[in-house]
């Protein structure tokens, strides 16, 4: 457990879910102030879980065939650069482009649906195997207690200051991420030979995503 690569996966991992939450909060006062439209709020949810759940179909055909640090490290970077060209696009136009707001959420979502798999398929690399079960008992108290406390510190966030502020304090979460993710050194032997078929590894995505949509509590409505 005092393995610096787990340490600077945990610590990445906890800014990035951190940012997803906040940048959540952020979009649905953007959205409601481009729309005042419950539509267009309750697309958000929907959009977000689609394309989660088609990232993570298709997650274990790149996690077999890439090196999985390079994967969690150019995902969470795209991540935070499209979180940039959200942000200087809420700031160049401030009214009806809802759709191009929904066009970012899908394609950030297509990206964060590669991180949990990703995540969760380093610990065995990077822990000792009596090790493993500590470690996974520890990065899952992590992750939900982010998710329980980060709700409502995102909400006072809003109300205290912007969405546009939010999603720029998102973009800082992710850049810390980006860095501590991009520490992690992964042995080199750590390898699977033998690659399994596209259908196992589908198979295997839609698993992955059923646990982690049971696991993790579900959008907050915020008025």
């Amino acid at each position: 457990m005092k393995n610096t690569s787990f340490r600077c996966l945990w610590i990445g991992q906890a800014f990035a879910n951190l940012g997803d939450i906040f940048y959540v909060v952020g979009l649905i006062s953007l959205l409601y102030n481009l729309t005042g439209s419950a539509f267009y709020l309750s697309l958000l949810p929907f959009i977000t879980t689609i394309f989660r759940f088609i990232s993570s179909l298709l997650a274990p055909l790149v996690i077999d065939r890439f090196p999985l640090k390079r994967i969690i490290v150019q995902s969470q970077w795209w991540k935070t650069i499209l979180l940039v060209c959200l942000g200087i696009f809420i700031i160049s136009f401030d009214h009806g482009f809802s759709v191009a707001v929904i066009f970012f959420i899908a394609l950030i979502s297509l990206l964060d649906g590669v991180a949990a798999p990703v995540s969760a398929a380093l610990v065995p690399q990077l822990v000792p195997k009596v090790e493993r079960m500590k470690a996974n008992g520890f990065l899952n108290v992590i992750t939900q207690t982010i998710f329980v406390a980060g709700w409502p510190l995102g909400s006072v966030l809003l109300i205290s200051t912007n969405s546009s502020f939010i999603i720029w304090l998102t973009v800082m979460l992710y850049a810390v991420s980006t860095i501590y993710t991009g520490r992690i050194k992964v042995p080199e032997q750590a390898t699977d030979p033998v690659a399994p078929s596209n259908w196992d590894s589908i198979k295997s995505g839609c698993v992955r995503f059923v646990k982690s949509q049971l696991s993790v509590p579900s959008f907050p409505l915020i008025s």
